[in-house]
């Protein structure tokens, strides 16, 4: 288990607390199936570059496939100050419908279109309830799934 005292901005007793209880759900990790694969990153008080991670992604297949993707985050409560985990799930991902991916340039366009997405609007968009409010991103979950399983990825 990680020591969460040591990363600047993790000092809230609280946050700490659901940290580890949601560990399992936010560390990084990598699950790779027959057709999806599930990549978790966990983003350690934002120090860490999401073009790079997703970069990675991209050249972990050797095939075409679709990508969506979404955050865990901690919510606030602005009654009471109350702090909650939340993780959608695979099928609520941030984007409307997976982008499909065929090569390297179809992945720069995906990271163009999704740098220009404003993350906390579309958190919200899902938490219409007022009463919460977005306190920090946890993880960066990526599904893909992979199509056309005799076609190379184009990477030139």
């Amino acid at each position: 288990m990680v020591d969460l005292e040591d990363y600047t901005g993790y000092g809230d007793p609280e946050l700490i607390r659901i940290i580890r209880t949601e560990w399992k759900n936010i560390r990084t990790s990598y699950h790779r199936g027959k057709i999806t694969n599930i990549y978790s990153f966990w983003l350690q008080a934002g120090k860490e570059n999401i073009d790079k991670l997703l970069w990675r992604v991209f050249f972990d297949h050797q095939c075409p496939f679709r990508i969506n993707l979404n955050f865990s985050y901690i919510l606030k409560n602005k009654m009471n100050g109350d702090l909650r985990f939340w993780s959608t799930q695979e099928y609520v991902g941030l984007l409307n419908q997976a982008k499909l991916i065929t090569s390297n340039s179809d992945f720069e366009e995906f990271l163009r279109n999704f740098s220009l997405v404003d993350y906390v609007t579309k958190i919200f968009e899902k938490h219409p309830n007022t009463n919460w409010m977005f306190h920090r991103i946890l993880s960066l979950c990526v599904y893909t799934y992979k199509i056309n399983e005799g076609y190379s990825l184009l990477k030139g």
